[in-house]
C-alpha cells in the first residue's frame, strides 16, 4: 500500500494518512524522561549559568585599570583595588557554586559538561527574569 502525500496533526505526533484514510504515525514520540533525566538536565542548566557568571566576573576583574601606571590617582586606584577584590571574591563564589553543581551531577551518574548556544539563550529553566542576550 502506498501512502498518500497528505500529512495532518493528530495530538502531539504528525501522522501520515494511508490511502484507506486510517492514520499512521510517521514519526516515533521520544521517551518519557525520568525524574532523574530531568534533574540532570537541570543541573546541566544550572553549570553553564555558574560558568557564565564565573567567567562575567572575572572578565570584568580583569578590565579594570591597573592602578597608578595606568592614570589613576592614589584614592582612585585604591577603589579600583577593593571593586577588583569583590569581583574575584564573587567569582571565587562562582566556582565553588559550579564544583558544587558538578559533584551533585557526578553523584547522580552524570557527567560534567559545559555547553554553549547561540545567543540569545532560550530562557530554560532559568527564572523569568533573567534574560541572556548579547549587548552593546
Amino acid at each position: 500500500m502506498a501512502l498518500a502525500a497528505d500529512l495532518c496533526d493528530i495530538g502531539a505526533h504528525r501522522t501520515r494518512r494511508i490511502e484507506t484514510g486510517r492514520p499512521m504515525n510517521d514519526v516515533t514520540p521520544a521517551p518519557a524522561l525520568t525524574q532523574r533525566e530531568v534533574l540532570l538536565h537541570a543541573l546541566y542548566e544550572a553549570s553553564e549559568l555558574e560558568h557564565n557568571l564565573m567567567c562575567t566576573y572575572l572578565y570584568a576583574a580583569a578590565s579594570l585599570k591597573d592602578g597608578e601606571r595606568e592614570g589613576l590617582r592614589a584614592e582612585e586606584a585604591a577603589a579600583v583595588r577593593r571593586w577588583r577584590q569583590v569581583l574575584m571574591g564573587v567569582a571565587i563564589e562562582e566556582m565553588g557554586h559550579l564544583a558544587a553543581v558538578w559533584n551533585i551531577t557526578s553523584a547522580l551518574g552524570g557527567a560534567p559538561r559545559i555547553g554553549r548556544s547561540n545567543f540569545p539563550l532560550d530562557p530554560g529553566l532559568l527564572p523569568a527574569s533573567v534574560v541572556v542576550k548579547l549587548a552593546p
